[in-house]
């Protein structure tokens, strides 16, 4: 699985992309596979893997070689050759949880996931611009360790700490096995497609190499917060090129408010209501997310810090 967790695609208010006009999970299944068909993904007997933009052409970020979409069967060789399978497993061992553990657990996932990772767009745009952002994300983190490093640990350790914890942390590291079953169900309740599972372990499978710094095969406190301030810096230029319309690299006025909105929205379609309680701690978040004090403008890195804030609201 090698990264896949909560950043599984843009953030809540990504939600633009998906053409949510009614609610209900079972809604959501069924455009996804209305989607699929259109697309006219081949039948498989497993999830139809994700078709690479780039593919054949040459790339800054295959070190000059023709850049070559990650391969779908996950046997890399190193020590995460089983964990799609791992991945599929917990997809299948989550069904048998006791009723009483699942829905408290469930609800966390859920609510966090609409905020951290929502469910992806079938649609190629969003498919095509999360990917090549998340592109550029990782060249920079690969070509500029130390200024991404102080990017991402600028944001402070609170920001990162409640999922590290809740992935399995509490023991300073996050295993693989811990990844994979954090991975599937996040993903599993928020109704991710397979296709776009596959698309982001693909991506971090290509990746893992960049935040795994000592090689060890998991993620350590520091590891973690590359891994997951990456992802969140890609979800946030995501969010910048659907909104931006001036291109100035920022969102403000009517751009902050069609995502606010979004975001309303979003929450709406999954039919979960946000109490006087937490509205406060989302507006807490966002505060603390603004570096320049100016609450009516939004620059990527303030997205991205408002990502993290407003997810570890729903697990708290």
């Amino acid at each position: 699985m090698k990264l896949a967790f909560f950043f599984n695609a843009v953030a809540l208010a990504q939600e633009v992309f998906e053409e949510t006009t009614t609610t209900g999970f079972e809604e959501r299944k069924r455009k996804n596979n209305a989607q699929k068909n259109k697309n006219n993904y081949a039948p498989t007997t497993t999830a139809a893997p994700y078709v690479d933009p780039y593919a054949g052409q040459d790339s800054q970020y295959s070190n000059g070689d023709a850049y070559q979409a990650p391969a779908n069967n996950y046997n890399d060789g190193g020590s995460y050759d089983n964990n799609y399978q791992a991945h599929q497993s917990a997809q299948h061992n989550q069904k048998n949880l006791k009723s009483s553990q699942k829905i408290q657990k469930n609800r966390n996932m859920k609510l966090f996931g609409l905020v951290a990772a929502a469910a992806a767009s079938p649609l190629q745009w969003a498919s095509n611009t999360w990917w090549n952002e998340a592109l550029n994300v990782y060249d920079f983190a690969a070509n500029n360790p130390a200024a991404f490093s102080e990017a991402v640990n600028s944001v402070g350790n609170a920001s990162y700490r409640p999922s590290f914890n809740y992935c399995g942390g509490n023991d300073g590291v996050v295993s693989p096995q811990e990844l994979t079953v954090c991975a599937a169900d996040i993903a599993n309740y928020v109704g991710m497609s397979s296709e776009h599972q596959n698309f982001v372990y693909n991506f971090a499978s290509k990746y893992w190499s960049v935040v795994d710094t000592d090689a060890n095969g998991a993620l350590d406190f520091e590891e973690y917060k590359l891994a997951i301030g990456a992802f969140a810096a890609t979800n946030a230029r995501v969010i910048i090129e659907a909104y931006d319309n001036n291109g100035d690299g920022q969102l403000s006025g009517s751009e902050l408010t069609a995502w606010k909105n979004q975001a309303v929205t979003a929450f709406s379609n999954w039919d979960w209501s946000v109490d006087g309680q937490t509205f406060a701690a989302l507006q807490a978040a966002y505060a603390n997310a603004q570096t320049d004090g100016d609450w009516n403008t939004c620059s990527m890195l303030e997205i991205a810090r408002f990502q993290l804030n407003a997810g570890n609201v729903f697990l708290q």
